[in-house]
């Protein structure tokens, strides 16, 4: 854990936040959670908005405050979940938007987790691993990882599906990965799919025993070829302590071999926003926090 609090941008918007019928507009708000403008509409991934990311406020307590609170996001036009982990599925957050128009795309059989918070059910998606929509000029397609799902109960464990997703337009293309280890499905997208302007890849959280459901770094750096990926935007660290490794350990790592071989990485701040057409973010703001 940090001893201090992480560099942010807080409460930012862009003016022209929807101007994105040529480019993809994003901001990392830390782990998994992004809020990205695609083709005019808005998209938040995988919100985590709680003090915590488990089943009571005590476990698994966040760094910071999220750089945008819940309360300042501009609307939503669609929420899309890679699978039920209680890090990657909030249901406070899940709950803010009951009143709204917000429509969710979900992994088969986590409806049910949404219907049960209040989310009517037309308001809803399920895809299975290679299932497409093209909803608003968008083409949603869920793609396989290779991870798990469940929150509570042992008899709960793989009743949903988990995912990754990929989503096109005709100007621009988005890969987001939710967590996943690696092997043979970031090829598979890649070559049915790709090629991706943009990846946000997991990238935290990770130790060698873990390695068939999180990517170790060289992995990442992997994946990101295998799905023919141009920027890379690691994702899955910051804001949770769910590993060993040191908070700093994926950004140092995964910079340092993306130099090596002349891969695109983009690490923003938290809240920081980016526009994949304009100067990338590339200060390794990390560095000066490291012990």
């Amino acid at each position: 854990t940090p001893n201090v609090l992480l560099p942010e941008v807080r409460g930012h918007l862009p003016s022209d936040l929807r101007d994105t019928s040529d480019t993809v507009k994003f901001t990392w708000l830390g782990h998994a959670t992004v809020l990205a403008s695609i083709n005019e509409k808005t998209i938040l991934f995988d919100p985590v908005f709680s003090e915590s990311a488990g089943p009571v406020s005590w476990v698994v307590k966040r760094y910071q405050p999220p750089a945008i609170s819940i309360d300042e996001l501009p609307s939503i036009d669609f929420i899309v979940i890679s699978h039920d982990h209680y890090d990657h599925l909030d249901m406070k957050a899940i709950k803010f938007f009951r009143e709204s128009h917000t429509r969710f795309l979900v992994p088969l059989g986590v409806a049910s987790h949404l219907e049960h918070w209040g989310i009517r059910r037309d308001r809803v998606i399920e895809f299975d691993w290679w299932q497409t929509r093209d909803i608003a000029g968008i083409s949603f397609t869920c793609t396989p990882a290779q991870h798990f799902s469940g929150r509570t109960a042992p008899l709960a464990m793989q009743k949903t599906l988990w995912s990754s997703w990929a989503l096109r337009t005709e100007a621009t293309s988005v890969y987001f990965s939710g967590d996943s280890g690696y092997a043979g499905h970031f090829k598979e997208i890649g070559d049915r799919l790709g090629p991706f302007d943009l990846t946000f890849i997991d990238a935290g959280q990770y130790h060698e025993r873990w390695r068939q459901v999180h990517n170790l770094p060289p992995q990442v750096i992997d994946a990101c070829n295998d799905l023919r990926g141009d920027i890379l935007v690691p994702i899955g660290w910051g804001i949770f302590t769910l590993a060993l490794h040191d908070w700093y350990e994926p950004p140092v790592e995964i910079s340092s071999r993306s130099f090596k071989i002349g891969a695109t990485v983009a690490i923003p701040k938290f809240g920081e926003w980016v526009d994949i057409n304009q100067e990338l973010p590339d200060k390794k703001w990390w560095e000066p926090l490291i012990d």
